[in-house]
Formats: structure tokens, sequence, C-alpha cells
């Protein structure tokens, strides 16, 4: 059985602002994640997530009588 010790998706968002702008302060860049942040909309991740979730139910499991919406 595979199981994962974190099963959660996270972003780090200064280390990829950091890593697009290298040059920016770390005021600047706190700003800059802090809008980002605010911006975010996650309710496309927890879609895809749903619709994966559900596919590889029914693929690892396809005797299961187990259903989705």
């Amino acid at each position: 059985m595979k199981i994962l010790a974190e099963p959660s998706v996270g972003l780090h968002l200064d280390s990829i602002v950091e890593e697009l702008y290298p040059d920016l302060t770390k005021e600047e860049l706190n700003e800059v994640v802090y809008e980002v942040y605010h911006h975010m909309n996650l309710s496309p991740l927890r879609k895809q997530a749903e619709e994966k979730i559900h596919k590889s139910v029914h693929a690892l499991f396809p005797q299961s009588k187990r259903s989705f919406s």
C-alpha cells in the first residue's frame, strides 16, 4: 500500500516570488506575497482534485459500487 506522510498540496508563494524576482527586498517580497495570496482562487484546484480522486477510485477499484456526482 502506498502512503503519503503529508497528503496535502501547498504552494510556498515566497519561494516562487524569490525564484522569479531574486532582486526584491524582503519588504517587497512580503507585499507581493500578500497581494497574490489574497487574490488566489483555489476552487479550480479543489475541482481538479475531486475529478482525479473519482477517476483514481474507479480505476484502482473497478469492482467498487461507490458512486460520485
